[in-house]
């Protein structure tokens, strides 16, 4: 729990939150790895980068330039091979943007209503 956290949140948010991330750490143990093993073995083998190019609906990439699991620089070039793709990137956020960003469901919803 405590190294995903690490990863995904900007410090601010880990600082201010950290005693919550060591308690749910400490008695969130998961009831089987199997789920676990499933999502490793997929994130390890599932590659659609090459097919990227052929999504034809508009799209809309959200990262935050600190991720340190897939890295910003990921949605720059996942956008890149997205044809008429809107990119946005979080200034000083990582991967849990979604929850740390104020306008985060304000900017999907916008994109979503055009």
């Amino acid at each position: 729990m405590l190294d995903t956290a690490e990863r995904s949140y900007s410090p601010k948010r880990l600082k201010q939150s950290m005693l919550e991330y060591k308690l749910l750490g400490s008695i969130g143990k998961p009831k089987s790895f199997d789920r676990f093993r499933i999502q490793a073995a997929s994130c390890l083998t599932h590659d659609t980068y090459d097919l990227l190019d052929q999504i034809s609906c508009q799209t809309l990439v959200i990262g935050g330039k600190e991720d340190q699991i897939v890295t910003g620089q990921a949605s720059v070039e996942i956008a890149g091979k997205i044809p008429n793709c809107q990119l946005f990137l979080y200034e000083g956020l990582g991967h849990g943007l979604y929850e740390e960003a104020p306008d985060f469901l304000k900017r999907v919803s916008e994109f979503c209503s055009e």
